[in-house]
């Protein structure tokens, strides 16, 4: 029998904008990469908020956030993609 919506809602982890957290995201991982989602980058380091706001970039509030990489969103607001995760980095190992 399948499941309800209710039920397989209950085990999918889900963000404050209502999307679902992708599985990769479950397992913190060791160090920020470009690759990685913007809105999985502040839910692993909230410390890595910090980072965002001095660079200008406020897109962990959107909705965008679920979806654009953390290279897509730097290469958007203009921002060196690799200074952006050295700093990030340093940010989480402080």
């Amino acid at each position: 029998m399948a499941k309800s919506k209710k039920e397989e809602n209950k085990k999918t982890p889900s963000c404050a904008m209502g999307g679902k957290i992708s599985s990769a995201s479950q397992k913190k991982p060791e160090k920020i990469t470009k690759e990685m989602k913007i809105i999985d980058v502040v839910s692993n380091f909230p410390e890595s908020a910090e980072v965002f706001t001095k660079y200008g970039i406020h897109c962990f509030g959107c909705p965008f956030s679920m979806i654009e990489t953390l290279g897509q969103g730097a290469s958007a607001h203009g921002i060196e993609v690799e200074k952006l995760v050295d700093e990030l980095n340093k940010k989480i190992k402080a």
